[in-house]
């Protein structure tokens, strides 16, 4: 399963989150607002006599206070609502190992990586698990290969390292996904939050 039917799947599931959250954040926004313009004009009316122009000022001022906590919640909604389709995704991710093409993935993974650094030999660093796995794709290769199993934690991939050490490649699938971050933020809000306004 690849990142990206992995990353539309979570961007549909997160659809459903996504119009949850902006309907909460909305109402309460709207609720912000009125409970300001409320507010407002109970000031307006006990004010009346001690002069229009300072009641007017207070109402705008508390509208736009309103208006920018509204703005604040619904922000924070988004960020929060991305953060955890990334979370998401990594978890998903995390569960790549145990698919039957996963052999295929860390095997091309590996032939970026070898592109990549251009060296004769090279560093592959891998979960513990994916020790074995790696070895046997290795030795199909004409290559020079060190490898170690030091990359708990990481869900799965590799990092290659030139033997000088000087360059490395972090093809994990947290390193990937960290890479693709920005990128996939621009994607994941226009998908999320298609047709609102700022």
């Amino acid at each position: 399963m690849s990142v990206e039917l992995i990353m539309e799947r979570i961007l549909r599931d997160a659809g459903g989150q996504a119009q949850a959250a902006r309907s909460t954040a909305t109402r309460r926004a709207e609720q912000i607002i009125l409970e300001a313009q409320q507010e407002a004009e109970t000031r307006y009316n006990g004010r009346m006599d001690a002069g229009r122009k300072e009641t007017a000022a207070e109402v705008a001022r508390i509208i736009a206070q309103a208006r920018m906590e509204a703005r604040e919640t619904i922000r924070n909604t988004r960020e929060e609502l991305l953060d955890r389709c990334f979370e998401q995704a990594g978890k998903e991710l995390a569960r790549i190992p145990e698919f039957p093409e996963y052999p295929a993935i860390l095997e091309t993974l590996l032939d970026e990586g070898i592109r990549l650094i251009g060296d004769e030999e090279v560093r592959v660093a891998v979960h513990t698990r994916d020790l074995p796995l790696i070895r046997n794709i290795g030795g199909r290769m004409e290559r020079l290969f060190v490898f170690s199993d030091q990359l708990e934690g990481t869900g799965g991939g590799l990092v290659i390292t030139s033997s000088s050490g000087k360059v490395a490649v972090n093809n994990t699938f947290t390193g990937r996904l960290s890479r693709m971050r920005k990128d996939l933020v621009f994607r994941a809000a226009a998908v999320l939050f298609e047709g609102e306004t700022r």
